[in-house]
Formats: C-alpha cells, structure tokens, sequence
C-alpha cells in the first residue's frame, strides 16, 4: 500500500513540476505586460537585433539570488526574466530583463558579455 502511494506522490509532483515550467514560457496574455515592460526598455538600436517576435519572447520565473546585475536593493516577493533573442547571441548573450511581478518594475538585467 505504502508502495503504491509513493509511487502516486513522485507522479503528482512530476506532472506539477513540468505543467508549471510550461506556465511559465507559454505566449499568451498573461505574460503580454510583463514583455511590454521589458520591450520599453530595448533601445531601438537593440531592438534591430531581436529575432522572432518580441510578443513570444521567454518569461519565466527566477529567484532573486540569480539575478545578475540588479537595480535595487529590495529584495521582490516574485521575479520574472524576460528573456529576447537577438542576432548577438552568440557573441553577447540574449537579452535578460527582470520585472518584479508585484510592482511590474525592472529589478535587474543580464550582463551581456
């Protein structure tokens, strides 16, 4: 008995696991203003590197601790990086903003290299 519950509780918890980090890189609106905020923050001149549509672009979220350069000191309860891909990956990396999801304000950027 004790067995088959086991086993019942690893197939919960993997099916949780994988729908949530589906949730959270699916193109739909629950993520539109999360990628309007980062979108305003691209230079123009970045913005001509991005490939595919900036409306899909990756949104996921992260932990404070993991976020490279951050614009504050207060740590977010919640923390999305938008992620854009651009021509430059290769040689600078993507482009990473993260928003805190409670004020929708940017609380850091990746480094490109």
């Amino acid at each position: 008995m004790s067995k088959h519950l086991t086993i019942i509780i690893l197939l919960l918890f993997t099916v949780s696991c994988s729908s949530r980090q589906q949730e959270n890189v699916t193109p739909n609106d629950e993520w539109m203003p999360l990628r309007t905020i980062a979108w305003d923050q691209v230079s123009e001149e970045e913005k001509k590197t991005i490939t595919g549509d900036w409306k899909k672009a990756e949104v996921k979220e992260v932990n404070w601790k993991d976020v490279p350069m951050k614009t504050t000191t207060v740590e977010p309860e919640r923390v999305f990086k938008v992620t854009f891909k651009t021509k430059n990956d290769g040689m600078v990396g993507p482009i990473g903003i993260y928003i805190d999801f409670t004020t929708k304000k940017i609380v850091g950027y990746d480094a490109r290299k």
